[in-house]
């Protein structure tokens, strides 16, 4: 039965009892000079490290868990007769990479090759996704721990632009499939990273590898040398909305956050009659739905919702998508409408955050003060100055603190929703941990972070 994590003292955090596992899984040549590295940059008093080697503990037997649990998800993928690629890349990409990297090892201990099963068993593009995957987790034991997250966006880069290079070499058969395949395993700040790789070109390169071609265009030799694939992409429209949606990812990522959005007005009312569609018919696609609001800007976003509810009523929007679909896509639809509204208003919600854990740490540190008799007849404002001229430091940590452990609160939620062995009390202990104001923040993080409304991804 899975087992809720020991508490960590405050100023430790699973980053650091990370970076301390990373350590210990280095060559001994190697190790002291990463731990002096690690002792400088934390200065942990005796009570935190006992706290980090207890969280420790309890990782590794967890780690362990996870390891068997991939292992025998992918040797059921192995031993079957016709393996599903999809299936293997999917399982590959959620597995963390200090997991992989301990699941490999144990493989090899087991006799098995992982990097060899997983040659055999996929192929094409996925192949060479499924071993990038297993090679760049290798390499990153071999990089310093704090450089790891830049390294890891850069190695990840540079393996999906060679991907992507292949299909814009070979324009006429570049498979959109494929280019879509690409682009959706990238994080946002990959996206960023691959844009800047093509010197801002994503989008343009992208549109030109995918733009559809029309069967008077095959003519002669190309008609010819044409594939039925390639003469039914020129008249599928599914390609055209999943394309849509793909650009529209690519134009938002990519958005100089400097520069105005532009709203596009074709585009928002083709939108509008798309969703209509949708939600007045007989059934509704959620992949069309989202793929078309996927497909707009933040300012196109809101023009669609200002149109909507001006034929419907106000606050209509929401709940009319709300009776077409429903779960994590309804919690996707409506934490992206409340991303628009932050991004069109300029809401800095990182910003807010530490405003508000500041002025939580603050309004703590007065409710001490006041317990000092001394204090008794102070004013709100004359303790205020008091905690400002005496605490700065230490009001700033906690507001640092603070921040940490909404974010952290936000991880463990989504774990435990989302992740496998879902625990009710891992839950439970991320929610009860928090104060009511806490609780608010935590929920604009979970809305911004994993882009999921939380009140309706619980529902």
């Amino acid at each position: 039965k899975w087992t809720p994590p020991p508490n960590l003292q405050p100023g430790v955090t699973e980053d650091m009892a990370s970076e301390m596992r990373a350590i210990q899984r280095m060559p001994e040549s190697q190790r002291d000079e990463a731990m002096r590295r690690f002792n400088a940059r934390h200065m942990l008093s005796d009570a935190q490290r006992e706290s980090l080697e207890t969280f420790n503990d309890w990782k590794s037997e967890e780690i362990g868990r996870q390891v068997q649990t991939y292992q025998n998800m992918l040797n059921e993928e192995f031993n079957d007769t016709y393996s599903d690629d999809a299936r293997l890349l999917e399982i590959m990409n959620q597995i963390p990479d200090e997991v992989l990297v301990e699941l490999d090892s144990k493989m090899r201990r087991d006799g098995q090759n992982l990097h060899s099963l997983l040659d055999s068993s996929t192929g094409g593009g996925v192949n060479e996704d499924v071993l990038a995957r297993l090679r760049i987790a290798k390499e990153l034991e071999q990089v310093p721990y704090e450089e790891r997250t830049q390294k890891r966006i850069d190695l990840r880069v540079q393996h999906f632009q060679e991907r992507l290079d292949a299909e814009f070499d070979h324009w006429l058969y570049a498979s959109d499939d494929e280019i879509n395949a690409i682009i959706g395993q990238l994080s946002d700040e990959e996206l960023k990273a691959l844009d800047k790789a093509y010197g801002g070109q994503l989008q343009q390169k992208v549109e030109e590898a995918t733009a559809p071609l029309l069967p008077q265009d095959l003519s002669g030799g190309l008609m010819l040398l044409s594939t039925p694939g390639l003469i039914m992409h020129c008249i599928d429209s599914s390609y055209q909305e999943q394309n849509s949606s793909l650009m529209g990812r690519i134009r938002n990522v990519t958005h100089d956050p400097d520069q105005a959005w532009e709203v596009n007005t074709d585009r928002v009312k083709a939108s509008l009659n798309t969703i209509e569609s949708e939600l007045n018919g007989l059934w509704t696609s959620d992949a069309t739905v989202m793929a078309t609001l996927s497909s707009l800007n933040p300012e196109e976003l809101l023009a669609l919702q200002k149109q909507f509810e001006e034929k419907n009523g106000e606050g209509s929007f929401l709940e009319k998508l709300g009776t077409g679909i429903g779960g994590e896509q309804l919690a996707k639809a409506t934490a992206m409408m409340a991303n628009a509204n932050d991004s069109v208003n300029k809401v800095d919600r990182q910003h807010e955050m530490y405003d508000q854990c500041r002025q939580i740490a603050v309004d703590r540190k007065i409710d001490e003060l006041r317990r000092d008799p001394l204090n008794r007849n102070k004013t709100r404002e004359e303790l205020e100055a008091l905690v400002w001229k005496d605490s700065y430091d230490e009001i700033e940590k906690s507001a640092q603190d603070g921040i940490k452990k909404i974010k952290t609160a936000a991880n463990d939620i989504f774990k435990a929703m989302d992740g496998w062995g879902t625990d009710p009390d891992a839950l439970h202990k991320a929610l009860v941990g928090l104060s009511p104001e806490e609780a608010q923040l935590m929920k604009v993080e979970y809305r911004r972070h994993f882009g999921m409304d939380l009140d309706v991804h619980m529902e």
